[in-house]
C-alpha cells in the first residue's frame, strides 16, 4: 500500500492520508465521519485554503459563481468539472437546490445547512452524471474562519461513499474526483473572491 501511494504522489500514514498541495492542504481517511449531514458516508476529504478577502465576499460564491473556462488534466478523463453553480429553487437557505453545472451534466443539491459568512453545508440529491449508479452518498461542509488582515480561511470537507459491486475502486476514483475538485474550487474561489 505504501509502494503505490507513493507512486500516485502521497504518503499513508496509520490510515490517514496528507497532501500538500501548494494551494492549501487536502487531508483524506476513511471512518464514519461525525458530519451531521454525513451519516451515511464512511470516506471523508478535508480541505483548507487561506482567502486574501472578507468572508462576506466569498460565502456569495457557494451560491451563484461561475468558474473559469480551463479544464485541468484530471477532468479530461471522465471527472465532472464544475462550470457553474446557482440556485434553482429557494432562496439559497435550508431546504433550497443548488444545481451545479458540470462539463459532464448536473448535479442537484439540497442545502443542508446556510449561515451567511460562517457555514455552508449540503447533499447531492441528483445528477445525470455517468458515474452516479456507483455513488452511495456525497456530502459537503464549508466552513469560514476570519484571519487577520481581512482574510479567511476556507475549509471544506465532503463525506461520500460509493455503492454496488465496484464499491471499492470506485472509493478509490471517487477520493481522487474530490481531492480535484477540491483544489479546482480552491483556486476558483480565490480567484473571484480577490477580482
Amino acid at each position: 500500500m505504501q509502494f503505490f501511494c507513493t507512486l500516485v504522489g502521497y504518503t499513508v500514514r496509520a490510515g490517514f492520508t496528507r497532501l500538500d498541495a501548494g494551494r492549501g492542504r487536502i487531508y483524506s481517511r476513511p471512518h464514519r465521519t461525525g458530519l451531521p449531514n454525513a451519516k451515511e458516508a464512511t470516506m471523508e476529504l478535508t480541505s483548507t485554503v487561506d482567502i486574501d478577502a472578507p468572508a462576506d465576499r466569498i460565502y456569495p460564491l457557494f451560491l451563484d459563481a461561475t468558474m473559469d473556462e480551463r479544464i485541468p488534466l484530471p477532468f479530461r478523463f471522465g471527472l465532472p468539472k464544475a462550470v457553474s453553480c446557482s440556485i434553482i429553487d429557494g432562496d439559497g437557505g435550508v431546504g433550497s437546490i443548488r444545481r451545479c453545472i458540470t462539463t459532464r451534466g448536473f448535479m442537484d443539491q439540497v442545502i443542508e445547512g446556510a449561515e451567511p459568512g460562517q457555514r455552508f453545508a449540503y447533499r447531492l440529491i441528483d445528477s445525470d452524471y455517468w458515474g452516479q449508479p456507483f455513488i452511495g452518498h456525497v456530502a459537503d461542509e464549508i466552513t469560514l474562519s476570519p484571519l487577520p488582515g481581512g482574510r479567511t480561511r476556507v475549509r471544506r470537507v465532503t463525506s461520500f461513499d460509493a455503492r454496488g459491486i465496484l464499491r471499492w475502486p470506485a472509493r478509490i476514483i471517487m477520493r481522487q474526483g474530490f481531492r480535484h475538485a477540491h483544489s479546482y474550487a480552491n483556486e476558483n474561489w480565490r480567484r473571484i473572491a480577490t477580482a
